[in-house]
C-alpha cells in the first residue's frame, strides 16, 4: 500500500503528529505518482480493482467509500496541492470524523498488511496522543458513570438491608433475653453464660412467698465440657427438679480461639477469667432474675469442674451454702490455708486413673493434681475440726463414708469413695441431695 493511501486514514491526533519534526529515517522507495481523489477525465480501472486510489474490489469496498467522505480534506481545501517526497499530501484543518470510522479502517488495513512504518505509523505511547475521555459522543453505550455516583448506588442499596439486618439481630437478642430460663436458651451474666431447668410447677413469681424461695444447684462440667451437655444428662437433671431445686448449668471460658468446649480457672491464674468473681455473679443472677434462694445454693462439678469447686470452698467459702466436688481436686503447690469453715462432701473413685487420690502430674509436667489426702487436712484445719480422724463412718450401697462434724459452726466435711473410675456415680445425686438438705446419709 502506498504511503498516499495511509495518509488518507490517519486520525486527528495521527495528522498532527505527522506534521512535526521527526526524525530522519531510512529511506523508503520512492513512490508511484499519487493519484487524486478524483481521477482523471476517461481513465481506466486499474486491473487490480483500484479506481481513483481505492480499491473497489472486495467486502470492505464499501466500508471505505463510506469513510472517504469524512476521513478526508474538507470540502473547499485545496485537493490538488502536491504530495510531498514521501507521497504525503500537508494536513489541512480537521473535518469531523465518523466516530470509529478511520480507527475501524487502520485496524482493517493493519490487519491485511501489517502496522503502519515510516512517517505514517502511530506515535508511541504517550507520545503525542491526545488524553483519552472518558465516553466518545456518537459511540454505542451511556458515557461512564463517575465513582461517587457509582458510590451513591451502592449505599443506597446497601444502608437498607444493613439496618434490616441490624434490626434482626437486636430482636433475636431481645427474644432470648425473654426465652432465659429455658433448658436451650442461655443467660448472660458478669462475662459468660449459664442454662437453667426450673422445678416443672413452679408457683408464679408474684405470688410466690418470697421468705421461702426455691433454692438451687450449680452443676460446673469436666474440662473441655458444655453446659448443654450437662442438660442432656437428664436424669441427673430430673433427680434435682424432683426435689424442688432449680438446676443450672454454667458454661466455663474458651480455652483457645474458636475452642467449643470450656474450662475452669481453678488456679485463679491471670489472664484467664476470674471464675469465682463468674460464679458469685451468677448466682445473683439466677437469684434475681428466677426468685431463688441465694441462701440455699449447692455448688457442685465434675472433673476440673470439681476443682473448680474446691478453689471455691478455699477462697470464698461464704459465697455458697455448700459444694459437691466429684473427682477434683486443688492443684499443686497446694494453699498455705483456706479462708474459713463451710460444708463440703467430696466424692471419688477408688480406681480413678485420670484424677487419681494421689494426683497426677499433667501437661508434660508443668501441672500437678493435688492428694486429695492432704486438701481434706487443709480443710480440717479452717473448718476447726476437733482431730484428723473422722467422727464418723457409714456405707450407702458402693459408698464407703467418712465425715468430720466436731467442727467450728458452719464447718462439716464428708468423704465418699465407690469402687468405680473417673465418673459420677449413679447414687450421687440422691446422696448430695440429703446431706444437702441435712437428712441421714448412711445408717
Amino acid at each position: 500500500m502506498s504511503a498516499r493511501a495511509r495518509a488518507l486514514v490517519l486520525t486527528k491526533a495521527e495528522q498532527t503528529a505527522a506534521a512535526r519534526p521527526r526524525r530522519t529515517l531510512p529511506k523508503t522507495p520512492k513512490p508511484v505518482a499519487a493519484l487524486g481523489r478524483a481521477g482523471p477525465q476517461g481513465a481506466k480501472p486499474s486491473p487490480r480493482g483500484i479506481a481513483d486510489g481505492k480499491r473497489t474490489d472486495g467486502p470492505r469496498a464499501g466500508a471505505r467509500r463510506s469513510c472517504a467522505a469524512t476521513d478526508g480534506p474538507p470540502a473547499g481545501a485545496d485537493a490538488a496541492a502536491a504530495p510531498d517526497r514521501r507521497g504525503r499530501r500537508p494536513p489541512g484543518p480537521p473535518a469531523p470524523a465518523a466516530p470509529g470510522c478511520a480507527a475501524t479502517v487502520r485496524m482493517r488495513i493493519r490487519a491485511r498488511t501489517g502496522p503502519l512504518s515510516g512517517a505514517a505509523a502511530a506515535p508511541p505511547q504517550g507520545a503525542g496522543r491526545a488524553p483519552r475521555p472518558l465516553s466518545r459522543p456518537g459511540c454505542a453505550g451511556a458515557p461512564r458513570r463517575p465513582l461517587a455516583a457509582l458510590a451513591r448506588r451502592l449505599r443506597a442499596a446497601i444502608l437498607p438491608a444493613a439496618t434490616l439486618a441490624l434490626a434482626a439481630a437486636s430482636q433475636a437478642l431481645a427474644q432470648a433475653g425473654a426465652e432465659c430460663g429455658r433448658a436451650d436458651a442461655p443467660c448472660v451474666a458478669a462475662g459468660g453464660e449459664y442454662l437453667i431447668a426450673l422445678p416443672a410447677d413452679p408457683a408464679p413469681r408474684p405470688a410466690r412467698d418470697p421468705s421461702a424461695p426455691r433454692p438451687a444447684v450449680i452443676f460446673l462440667h469436666g474440662h473441655g465440657g458444655r453446659a448443654a451437655a450437662v442438660m442432656r444428662n437428664r436424669p441427673l437433671v430430673e433427680a434435682f427438679l424432683a426435689r424442688g431445686l432449680a438446676f443450672i448449668a454454667p458454661q466455663g471460658a474458651p480455652r483457645f480461639a474458636g475452642d467449643r468446649g470450656g474450662g475452669w480457672n481453678a488456679h485463679g491464674a491471670p489472664p484467664a477469667r476470674d471464675d469465682a468473681a463468674f460464679l458469685s455473679a451468677l448466682a445473683d443472677d439466677a437469684a434475681a432474675r428466677f426468685g431463688l434462694d441465694r441462701r440455699r445454693m449447692l455448688l457442685a462439678g465434675f472433673s476440673s469442674g470439681g476443682m473448680m469447686v474446691w478453689r471455691m470452698a478455699c477462697v470464698r467459702p461464704g459465697a455458697f451454702a455448700a459444694h459437691a466436688p466429684v473427682a477434683g481436686l486443688l492443684w499443686r503447690p497446694l494453699p498455705a490455708r483456706c479462708a474459713g469453715p463451710t460444708r463440703l462432701l467430696h466424692v471419688h473413685g477408688w480406681s480413678d486413673r485420670v484424677v487419681p487420690l494421689e494426683g497426677r502430674a499433667v501437661a508434660g509436667g508443668s501441672l500437678v493434681q493435688g492428694d486429695l489426702f492432704r486438701g481434706l487436712a487443709l480443710l480440717r484445719a479452717a473448718f476447726g475440726c476437733a482431730r484428723d480422724a473422722p467422727d464418723a463412718f457409714g456405707r450407702r450401697g458402693a459408698l464407703l463414708m467418712r465425715r468430720w462434724r466436731d467442727c467450728a459452726a458452719g464447718g462439716e466435711l464428708a468423704l465418699a469413695l465407690h469402687p468405680g473410675g473417673h465418673r459420677v456415680p449413679r447414687e450421687w445425686a440422691a446422696l448430695a441431695l440429703d446431706w444437702f438438705e441435712g437428712r441421714a446419709i448412711a445408717p
